[in-house]
């Protein structure tokens, strides 16, 4: 009896698994509340669970200095300044956060990522011919981030972070149907 109450206990303790501070990236965690992510990011253009900036333009009015620094620096990753954040939320929480920038800061944002998460899990280089020319991924159970360089043969870096659930839900999506 007391082996269980102390086990339930220490379940009920225990940080949900989006609190691990892996799941960062920027200035938002995987897992906050909408509000606190809208606070962060008062910038974010919003529609049902998606939200989206597009930081050139929601900044780009602004002459270089101070006023410009202070409008683009809650979306800066690694001192880069993106051209896109776009983020996905599930039952009223950060579920998803998906970010472009130019690629040629590839290594620099790799490395950043590297430094604070540690060896990837998966690497792909850059192969002949292909849509993406490297690959780099951080998994683990409770969730997924992907750095892309040259994503889709285009010109730009993109990030992936999602939690597990909201992965393996855009994977199903994802899916083409049997038969078709």
């Amino acid at each position: 009896m007391r082996k269980a109450l102390a086990s339930l206990l220490l379940a009920l303790a225990a940080p949900p698994a989006f609190a691990q501070a892996w799941l960062t990236l920027g200035p938002l965690m995987l897992g906050m509340p909408r509000a606190q992510v809208l606070e962060r990011m008062p910038l974010l253009n919003c529609q049902g669970n998606r939200c989206h900036v597009l930081v050139p333009l929601a900044c780009g009015h602004l002459r270089p200095g101070a006023e410009r620094e202070g409008c683009t620096k809650p979306f800066l990753i690694a001192g880069v300044e993106p051209t896109l954040w776009s983020l996905e939320f599930m039952d009223g929480r950060l579920a998803s956060i998906y970010i472009t920038l130019p690629a040629r800061h590839f290594d620099k944002v790799a490395a950043a990522l590297a430094f604070q998460y540690g060896a990837p899990t998966e690497q792909r280089p850059a192969a002949a011919k292909a849509a993406e020319s490297r690959r780099l991924a951080w998994e683990d159970a409770t969730g997924v981030l992907i750095a892309v360089d040259r994503a889709g043969g285009s010109d730009v870096t993109a990030l992936s972070l999602s939690t597990r659930s909201h992965a393996e839900l855009q994977r199903k999506r994802d899916k083409p149907a049997a038969g078709s």
